[in-house]
């Protein structure tokens, strides 16, 4: 199923295929490149894209005429973002007949991305050998794995390893890991909890808990709507992106059901009801036992002739897909843990 931004474009006039096969087979019969476009619903850049470039009527016609555009949505084909992912979406991934790679992209607007289809569109046509072949090559360097190269088995030095690791990441001023961009990472903060658990350090688990009462007081959470969002640009949690993902959600009610059992402190038991209600309310509608995939907020188009003072507010957008692992997640974040809460 394709899907494009909510906001006016013309990007559903690109001749798009499914991954899969077919999409390879044409494009060895015709002797065309691929180009595979990964993208999340939830993202701002990709909806941007399908507004400004694959909403030119140039893109389009080259798009059309010399290549085999495929659209991947992130969520529904992780193989394929796993793959090919690159520092982000959308990814735009140029790739052989027979699926070798030439080179990748992200958000790339009209003009230099018309640039760039004409300048490979050249290439291929005139010294085609030569670009299959440096395709090809990166493959076939890289050779068989070698069989001494096996890994340590984990133990613990690993595993202190990795603690020292997140120990470094840690921030003691804001709470989280790293000091640019914030996002969430609820897996360091599982490896936290579980290292007090075996360990006893006070510090592992005085390190988690400042962090979720970091972001919980922060603009990261949604004191309207309920919910944490995705990251934030900045390093105290201020400003925040507006998505929210069912597995974030569901991994952050697995952190503070968590510290709420180890701490019988009430404020995580009441973020984590929190959580609980912001599911039921807005990623659900009641008549089904699955949770949509996220809540994402876009900006409505502007209507020039009318006066305003400030930027439109933004409107809730709910990706109503049901994603098997996400929801798996929800489930096994609030069972058995759950029960403690309602004791």
């Amino acid at each position: 199923m394709l899907r494009f931004s909510p906001r006016t474009n013309r990007a559903h006039l690109v001749k798009w295929r499914e991954w899969g096969a077919e999409a390879f087979q044409e494009a060895q019969q015709q002797d065309k490149p691929v180009v595979v476009f990964l993208v999340a619903f939830w993202c701002g850049y990709c909806q941007r894209m399908d507004e400004t470039s694959l909403s030119n009527d140039e893109v389009q016609a080259l798009l059309n005429a010399f290549f085999i555009p495929i659209r991947v949505e992130e969520s529904q084909r992780p193989d394929v973002d796993l793959r090919y992912n690159q520092d982000g979406w959308p990814t735009i991934a140029f790739l052989t007949p027979a699926g070798e790679h030439l080179l990748s992209v992200n958000y790339t607007a009209p003009e230099p991305f018309i640039t760039l289809l004409v300048r490979l569109v050249d290439a291929y046509q005139r010294d085609r050998a030569t670009l299959l072949a440096s395709a090809a090559r990166p493959r076939a360097d890289t050779g068989a794995p070698q069989l001494e190269d096996e890994l340590a088995p984990l133990g613990p030095p690993i595993v202190a390893e990795i603690a020292g690791m997140v120990e470094g990441l840690a921030d003691p001023v804001h709470g989280g890991y790293g000091t640019q961009f914030k996002f969430l990472h609820t897996e360091a903060n599982d490896f936290l909890l579980y290292l007090f658990e075996v360990i006893g350090a006070s510090s592992y688990l005085g390190h988690v808990k400042f962090t979720l009462e970091k972001m919980r007081h922060s603009r990261t959470f949604d004191a309207n709507d309920g919910g944490f969002f995705r990251y934030s640009s900045r390093t105290d949690w201020q400003e925040p992106h507006p998505e929210k993902l069912l597995d974030d959600q569901a991994a952050l009610l697995r952190n503070y059901l968590r510290t709420y059992l180890l701490t019988d402190q009430s404020f995580y038991r009441e973020t984590a009801e929190g959580l609980i209600d912001y599911l039921n309310a807005r990623l659900s509608n009641g008549t089904t036992p699955c949770f949509f995939g996220c809540q994402d907020y876009v900006r409505p188009e502007l209507d020039l002739s009318a006066s305003r003072t400030g930027p439109p507010p933004l409107l809730s957008c709910i990706d109503e897909l049901v994603y098997c692992d996400a929801n798996a997640r929800a489930a096994s974040a609030s069972s058995p843990e759950s029960s403690a809460l309602f004791a």
